[in-house]
Order: C-alpha cells, then sequence, then structure tokens
C-alpha cells in the first residue's frame, strides 16, 4: 500500500472520529450539555481565576452562566474547525485542483452541520439554529484555511532549501 493511501485512510478515519463526536455530543439531553459546558468553565475558571474557589455557589453560578453562551459557541467553531483540518486533508490526498478541494470540503462540513442541526431536534429539549450551522461552517472554513496555509508555507520553505542545497 503506497504512502498515500495510507495518509488518506488516516484523514478519513480522523474526520469519521470528529464526526461520531459531534453526533454524540448533540444526541445529549439539553441538560446534560449543559451540565458538560458548566463543567468545562468551572475547569478553565479554577485554572484562571484566583479566588474562583472562594466564592459562594451562587456567585460561581453567576459567573459560569455569562461565560456559558460563548463558550458552546466556542466549541461549535473548534470541533469544525477540527473537521474542516482532517476532511480538507483527506480531500487533498486526490487529485483535484486547489479550489475543488477547498469547496469540497467546505460542502461537506456545511453539509454535516446541517445535518447535526437536525438531528438536534430530535435530542430532549434541543433545538436547530441556522446561526449555529453559520458558526459551525465559519470554524470549518478556517480549519480548512489554516492546512492551505501551513500547507503553502511548507511548500516555500522546502523550495528556499532545495534552492540553497
Amino acid at each position: 500500500m503506497n504512502r498515500k493511501l495510507i495518509v488518506r485512510y488516516i484523514f478519513w478515519a480522523l474526520t469519521l472520529g470528529v464526526m461520531i463526536f459531534i453526533f454524540i455530543m448533540s444526541g445529549q439531553p439539553r441538560q446534560v450539555s449543559g451540565e458538560t459546558s458548566k463543567t468545562v468553565i468551572k475547569s478553565i475558571l479554577n485554572i484562571f481565576m484566583d479566588d474562583f474557589k472562594g466564592l459562594s455557589d451562587r456567585e460561581k453560578d453567576v459567573i459560569i452562566q455569562s461565560y456559558q453562551f460563548i463558550v458552546r459557541k466556542l466549541a461549535h467553531f473548534s470541533v469544525y474547525a477540527a473537521l474542516g483540518v482532517f476532511s480538507y486533508s483527506a480531500i487533498s490526498t486526490y487529485s483535484f485542483e486547489k479550489k475543488k478541494k477547498i469547496f469540497l470540503s467546505l460542502g461537506f462540513c456545511f453539509f454535516y452541520s446541517l445535518t447535526d442541526e437536525l438531528h438536534q431536534l430530535f435530542s430532549d429539549g434541543r433545538a436547530a439554529r441556522l446561526y449555529d450551522v453559520a458558526i459551525d461552517s465559519i470554524g470549518a472554513l478556517s480549519g480548512i484555511l489554516f492546512v492551505v496555509i501551513v500547507i503553502f508555507i511548507y511548500k516555500k520553505i522546502t523550495s528556499r532549501r532545495m534552492l540553497y542545497a
């Protein structure tokens, strides 16, 4: 088996892994999902806010609530950025022109985001939101562009090395 095929399989496996993670998280009822994000926020605040541990439970809850929305949207952005990175990397192993690779990967991530939001309609207390699709798509595009830029820089560096070798 050649190297390109192995890399292709690895990136498709990573893409599938992220998709499964998204599916599992979207299937959680609203209450469970909310508790997950509260736990993440609490852990972050314990690390970065010196006096957080000394606050009353009521004060902690107020602070945690104030970060809830942004942390949840950053989670959408981040997980779809990872999906963008892996799906673009997998699609890049095929012989398409760069623009087509970008559009295929972005379309793939956009479509999965739509199906993810529809999936949430079947989870207790969850809803489908178009702005989440937008956040997901922006995250995916950021991940895709990250890979495009890294590849561009890598090619520049290696081509300069060959000039001086």
